[in-house]
């Protein structure tokens, strides 16, 4: 009788990150010698840099790009390996549908077909200049939070926006509005 080594093999674990970025026309505004999408463009480029190289040490990474403006959220770049993620400056446009951005974020982390059982919990980020223009996000923000597998991630949110005329980022641990 052969041994089966395929019974012995050890599941891939990897640390999920989700970014939400907002691209909703607000974040055309004009801050200093940039626009706030510019700041995020800049924000998530230096991230998934850092990643790549932190992936070098082998700290396994793999990331979801959502985009939420215009009409609806967007899976912009498919849940995949950092290290093959190619990032392109994204341009902004129309409303603010937060809401759809934490529907989508919830589906992708309570799908356990891209989840096994056995994986780190997931870093949630949300990037935006915290002008949503409308109050649906309440609710889908309180099922991300607590009901289900995204009731387990590390969110953080980085806002991007001016004070007193100047550009700001600022960094929060969860989701706040």
């Amino acid at each position: 009788m052969a041994l089966d080594l395929s019974k012995y093999t050890i599941e891939e674990r990897f640390i999920p990150v989700f970014l939400m970025l907002d691209t909703s026309g607000s974040m055309n505004e004009t801050l200093g010698n940039h626009t706030r999408i510019q700041a995020l463009n800049l924000c998530v480029q230096t991230m998934i840099e850092t990643l790549k190289q932190e992936a070098k040490k082998e700290l396994f990474s793999k990331m979801a790009i959502i985009t939420f403006g215009g009409n609806g959220a967007v899976l912009h770049t498919p849940f995949n390996d950092i290290k093959t993620i190619g990032f392109k400056p994204l341009s902004a446009d129309g409303g603010t549908p937060l809401d759809k951005a934490f529907e989508l974020a919830k589906d992708l982390i309570e799908d356990k077909d891209t989840f096994p059982t056995k994986f780190y919990k997931p870093y949630s980020i949300l990037v935006s200049d915290g002008e949503p223009n409308n109050d649906k996000w309440q609710e889908p923000l309180s099922r991300f939070h607590h009901d289900g597998r995204s009731a387990k991630s590390v969110c953080w949110s980085i806002f991007i926006g001016n004070i007193h005329g100047g550009l700001i980022v600022s960094l929060s641990h969860s989701f706040h509005y």
